[in-house]
């Protein structure tokens, strides 16, 4: 569909609705400029996912809702305007690009970085709570980010599809959150939120319990070591991890998510191993089972050709995006 046939699309089909619905134009690959009617209040997930084209977009006053995966994949946007009236969204003045998210006139969150703000370094204004998801995901330049002492709430894929990430920090501390060496802890340390994806090796703090959905997006490291003190391994942890070969995992994890590789991002090859001291998990002819033998969580390598499925299995596991 050509530019102006999407325009015209727009004009015609939204005249009285006020939701552009999820991916409605994902893929529109020739896609160069928006202007969202003034009727419309809400920008759903995707809405404009891969538009490559993209590059400027006008949202009005009336937008009270942008999902922050709406722009995913725009790498190319270079001009958002948001009308001076909306009471909800505001570009900031001093860095063209970073979308915030208002409350009573005051900025509470981060929703979306564009690329016009790609710089290598981002300081993101304090006062900001939240770093919505896939908030930072097309910055694809940044190389230093400064997070505010304000934040409190940082979604799972803030910072997914980050390459050139090399430092963190909280400039005037932070409650909530520790940086140490490229590592983002929260709960005390406990919980290990985000690795740069420049560290050439990983190794996994010992005070470490929870590995948060989509922490570690490495394509440097080929393997990775989670030691018996982690319990619990969240979603995605290793998206974008495409040169990874080894996994092994330690005798303390006793909750794994079913989708905690990403297999999207890695490649066919891989090789799992538990230890044999774990109590809860085993990997029996490439599959990953509970100790039992009566589920099976996962699969380990994507280039089996002929999968069996053992004796004993009574059930296969959902797998969790």
């Amino acid at each position: 569909m050509a530019d102006s046939e999407i325009k015209r699309y727009i004009e015609e089909k939204y005249k009285e609705e006020e939701i552009l619905e999820d991916y409605v134009f994902s893929q529109c690959r020739n896609l160069a400029e928006i202007i969202i009617p003034t009727n419309l209040t809400r920008i759903d997930a995707g809405a404009f996912y891969n538009c490559v084209k993209l590059n400027n977009i006008t949202i009005p006053a009336g937008v009270t809702n942008i999902d922050t995966s709406s722009l995913y994949g725009c790498a190319n946007l270079t001009n958002v305007t948001i009308d001076s009236e909306n009471e909800v969204y505001e570009i900031d003045g001093e860095q063209p690009g970073i979308i915030y998210k208002k409350e009573n006139g005051v900025r509470i969150s981060l929703i979306m970085l564009a690329p016009m703000a790609n710089e290598e370094t981002v300081k993101i204004s304090e006062g900001i709570t939240e770093l919505g998801l896939s908030a930072l995901s097309i910055c694809t330049n940044m190389k230093t980010l400064e997070l505010p002492s304000s934040l409190s709430s940082i979604e799972g894929s803030a910072f997914d599809g980050l390459r050139l990430l090399e430092n963190i920090s909280f400039p005037q501390g932070n409650n909530k959150y520790t940086v140490q060496d490229g590592y983002l802890y929260g709960n005390n340390g406990t919980e290990l939120i985000y690795i740069v994806p420049t560290k050439t090796q990983i190794e996994i703090s010992e005070n470490v319990q929870t590995i948060k959905s989509f922490a570690i997006q490495n394509r440097n490291i080929t393997e990775l070591i989670i030691p018996n003190n982690v319990t619990t391994i969240e979603r995605q942890i290793l998206r974008n991890s495409t040169n990874l070969k080894s996994i092994k995992i330690g005798t303390g994890v006793s909750s794994l998510n079913s989708n905690f590789k990403a297999y999207a991002g890695i490649q066919a090859g891989l090789q799992i191993e538990i230890n044999s001291g774990n109590q809860y998990y085993k990997v029996v002819n490439n599959l990953i089972l509970t100790i039992d033998g009566t589920e099976v969580v996962t699969y380990v390598d994507t280039n089996v050709q002929t999968q069996t499925i053992p004796d004993g299995v009574k059930k296969l596991a959902l797998v969790h995006s």
